[in-house]
């Protein structure tokens, strides 16, 4: 791929300059091309950067860069300025470095080259820009991301507790489901029957009593963040009113899908792409017409995924309720089954995404008449929709396979019409040989046979004229 030349057609025909950045804390490397075609690299302190941005104001420069943790203040400090500016996921910028090494001006090139690439076949490309967020909107993420990790360490500080109680004294019958405040009064009530006892451990209680404190500052920061930061939020903005009427979904998953998509789901696909962008989707490894599946992909947003699958985790928890109130034990669900919460978690992304773009939700299509259902959830209605849902899985499964084995044979049909010599053949025969041949053909394809060189061989025997033979040769050829 000559880059030069096509960023030149490009600037030549559109008027613009493509720069790729690579950003560092002390230097900037740019790449550009010029309206006369000459590659220019230089490197820029970080203050001589801002100043060039200042002094070329108007000119038909657009900026790329990879994604990264300064790419959101200078992608937003340039756009501010009057720029056309992109920030490009670092896998796809890495994939259009043909440079053999990998340096800061390799980088940079490869920016520039997904930019010419987005810019030229923007509906084509396999990458799309990711979401510039200003000061205001880092700062929410930031919020956002503190929740979760309050709630990995709350839970991780509060079984190790458990964890230490249930070695010390088997009998209390101690549970992991203890709640924070539940587990420090028993560390409490531990450290004073400890500190009675003649043989001691040094320095025990103190570690206890610090661990204590610190669940608290955990849990107390929490609480900060639900009651100021989310509340006020989730009042001020009129999209987390959509989204909390989804089933599972609470007001820190509708900040935190706000605050994460700007409320923007248009460089989403459908709702399997949103899906995906959770990290709930596993990786596809297919070569040889075999396909394995795999582990969650780790290309996401790591925080909305923990979100989503508490989500997942409250449905499992309300309809295990639902049910002991009506006396029916045997539909309870496993609290231990991971599988279960994430497909609740899935189901909720794509609720989120239909409420979000402002098409039929589950609720929608299939509206249950309230007045002629005397229970709404009876054992039978559950039973009913559980063999219902069972049905719909097996229907798409006989669907992909029917469609897989049309795709096979419309490739196959393709490449033997790619032939010339089938090609003229097939070119002359008459409408019912033509519908003869083809049912030959999917008949020859159900057997498994080679029937591709079957064929040619045959043709290759039969007696020709000369016309024929040569078109014969140039296709081997």
């Amino acid at each position: 791929m000559n880059t030069t030349n096509k960023l030149n057609t490009f600037a030549n025909e559109f008027r613009k300059i493509l720069i790729g950045l690579d950003l560092a804390s002390k230097e900037i490397q740019l790449s550009y091309v010029d309206s006369d075609g000459v590659e220019r690299d230089y490197k820029l302190k970080p203050q001589k950067f801002l100043k060039f941005i200042s002094e070329n104001t108007g000119k038909p420069f657009v900026f790329a860069m990879e994604a990264c943790g300064c790419s959101n203040y200078w992608a937003s400090l340039i756009k501010r300025v009057g720029f056309e500016v992109y920030i490009f996921p670092a896998k796809s910028c890495r994939k259009n470095n043909y440079s053999n090494h990998k340096d800061d001006r390799g980088d940079a090139r490869g920016v520039r080259n997904a930019l010419l690439i987005y810019k030229n076949y923007p509906d084509s490309a396999t990458f799309k820009p990711c979401i510039i967020r200003d000061e205001i909107n880092r700062q929410q993420m930031y919020m956002i991301k503190r929740y979760s990790e309050l709630q990995s360490r709350i839970t991780a500080t509060n079984r190790n507790l458990i964890a230490f109680l249930k070695e010390q004294d088997a009998l209390k019958g101690l549970s992991y489901e203890m709640t924070p405040s539940q587990t420090i009064r028993h560390i409490k009530d531990f450290i004073c029957d400890y500190e009675q006892c003649e043989n001691k451990v040094e320095g025990l209680c103190e570690t206890l009593s610090c661990q204590c404190a610190e669940l608290e500052g955990y849990a107390l920061n929490l609480a900060l963040i639900e009651n100021k930061f989310f509340e006020h939020y989730a009042s001020t903005h009129q999209s987390c009113e959509k989204y909390l009427t989804v089933p599972g979904v609470g007001i820190p998953l509708a900040v935190a899908v706000s605050v994460s998509t700007q409320d923007n789901f248009d460089r989403f696909k459908n709702a399997n792409s949103f899906v995906a962008f959770m990290q709930l989707i596993p990786v596809h490894h297919g070569t040889g017409g075999k396909n394995k599946v795999g582990k969650h992909s780790t290309e996401g947003n790591k925080t909305l995924k923990s979100l989503f699958y508490e989500g997942g985790n409250s449905l499992v928890v309300a309809h295990n309720k639902l049910v002991a109130g009506k006396k029916l034990d045997a539909m309870k669900l496993d609290l231990k089954d991971k599988r279960r919460k994430i497909s609740y978690a899935k189901e909720i992304a794509k609720e989120i995404y239909k409420v979000a773009t402002d098409g039929p939700t589950l609720k929608q299509q299939s509206a249950p008449d309230k007045e002629n259902d005397p229970v709404s959830t009876d054992t039978s209605a559950a039973t009913q929709a559980h063999s219902e849902s069972l049905g719909k899985k097996i229907a798409r499964n006989k669907i992909s396979k029917f469609r897989s084995k049309l795709k096979a044979l419309n490739n196959s049909i393709c490449s033997a019409l790619s032939d010339p010599v089938l090609y003229e053949i097939l070119k002359e025969t008459a409408e019912e040989q033509l519908g003869s041949l083809l049912n030959s053909l999917k008949n020859k394809v159900n057997e498994g046979t080679p029937w591709q060189n079957k064929i040619i061989a045959e043709i290759k025997n039969s007696p020709r004229g000369t016309d024929e033979s040569s078109i014969y040769e140039a296709a081997l050829d």
